[in-house]
C-alpha cells in the first residue's frame, strides 16, 4: 500500500492523474470434473489447471484537452487495435501494456459525463494482454511530484455544450433549453479468442458491435418541450462539445429518443426533463456512420 494521490495513467504519451486505476489479472482456474474425498464428507474437485492470462478493469480520470486525441483513436477510429498505456495506481509500481499484434490495451467501454459543479470525466474499460511490471520512483524519491503541467487542465462542466437536432421540422427542438447534466456510454464488446496451441496466449482479439447510449437533462425557465413530431434516427442527432480550447465533439449522428422523463416536485426543486438516446449506425447519403464518433 502506498499513497493514493500519486496514482496516474499515461495514454498516448500524455500523463494525467487518475481517480481509479484498477486493471487486474483475471484469475479463472479450470476445474477438473473428477472428485476425490474420504467417504462422503470432504469430496471436492481434485485437480485444476491455470487458465489463460488477461487483464480487465477500468481507469477513471478527469478530461483534459491533451488526452482527447488519444481517446479518439482508442475508442472510435482505431478501436480494433490495441494501444500502449501505462498505469500506476500509487506511483510505486508501474504497469505497462505495450501495443502489439496480440499485446497491449483495448478499450472495452467508455463513459463520458458531467454535471453541475463537476469536471467532465471519463471512465474507460480496459482489456489488456501482455502486461509488464516495473518499479516507480517511490514515495520518498518522488518529492517533485508528477510533471503534469501544462498538460493537466481539467475541463469543467460549464465548458461543455449540448445540441439536439431532430423532428420533421429540423433545427434544435430544445432551443432555449440548457443541459444541466449529460452522460454518454459506449460499449465495444471485445472478444478474446484462445485456441489449442500449446501455449496460454490468445490467437485473436476481436472487437464486436459498438453500442452507444446517452442521457441528457434539460432545463428551461419556461419549461422544456417534449419530443418533436417525426423524430426518427434518420433526422435526429445528439452533439456534445467538450472544451473551449481545441474542443472535441461527442456525437450520436443517428439517434432515437428512447425515454422522456418529466418528474415533477414542489418546493424550490428545479424541474428538468431527462431524455435518453440510443445511437444507431447509419448509411444516410451513402456514407457509413458509427453509432458514436469523436471529432
Amino acid at each position: 500500500m502506498s499513497i493514493g494521490y500519486m496514482g496516474y495513467v499515461k495514454l498516448g504519451g500524455v500523463m494525467t492523474l487518475a481517480t481509479n486505476a484498477s486493471v487486474n489479472e483475471v484469475v479463472a482456474p479450470i476445474y477438473s470434473n473428477a472428485v476425490h474425498g474420504a467417504g462422503w464428507m470432504d469430496a471436492g474437485p481434485a485437480f485444476y489447471a491455470d487458465d489463460v492470462i488477461r487483464y480487465e478493469g477500468s481507469i477513471d480520470f478527469e478530461l483534459v484537452t491533451d488526452i482527447m486525441t488519444f481517446l479518439k483513436g482508442w475508442i472510435t477510429t482505431g478501436r480494433a487495435n490495441s494501444k500502449t498505456i501505462i498505469i500506476s495506481p500509487d506511483g510505486s509500481t508501474i504497469y505497462t501494456f505495450t501495443a502489439g499484434a496480440l499485446t497491449g490495451a483495448w478499450n472495452s467501454s467508455a463513459n463520458f459525463s458531467t454535471s453541475e459543479g463537476s469536471m467532465a470525466t471519463c471512465s474507460c474499460g480496459v482489456l489488456g494482454l501482455g502486461r509488464t511490471e516495473g518499479a516507480g520512483t517511490g514515495y520518498i524519491a518522488n518529492s517533485a511530484g508528477a510533471n503534469l503541467y501544462p498538460a493537466y487542465k481539467p475541463i469543467p462542466y460549464w465548458q461543455t455544450e449540448v445540441s439536439v437536432v431532430g423532428g420533421t421540422g429540423g433545427g434544435d427542438p430544445f432551443s432555449g433549453s440548457v443541459a444541466v447534466d449529460w452522460s454518454v456510454d459506449v460499449s465495444q464488446n471485445p472478444v478474446v479468442v484462445y485456441g489449442c496451441t500449446g501455449t496460454m496466449g490468445p490467437i485473436a482479439v476481436l472487437v464486436g458491435e459498438m453500442e452507444a447510449t446517452a442521457n441528457v437533462s434539460m432545463f428551461n425557465v419556461n419549461g422544456v418541450g417534449g419530443i418533436p413530431s417525426g423524430a426518427t434516427a434518420a433526422n435526429t442527432s445528439l452533439t456534445i462539445t467538450v472544451g473551449t480550447v481545441s474542443p472535441v465533439t461527442l456525437k450520436l449522428s443517428a439517434a432515437i429518443i428512447e425515454s422522456d422523463g418529466n418528474d415533477l416536485s414542489g418546493g424550490d426543486a428545479i424541474v428538468s426533463r431527462a431524455f435518453g438516446f440510443k445511437g444507431l449506425s447509419s448509411q444516410q447519403g451513402g456514407a457509413a456512420t458509427a453509432p458514436f464518433t469523436m471529432v
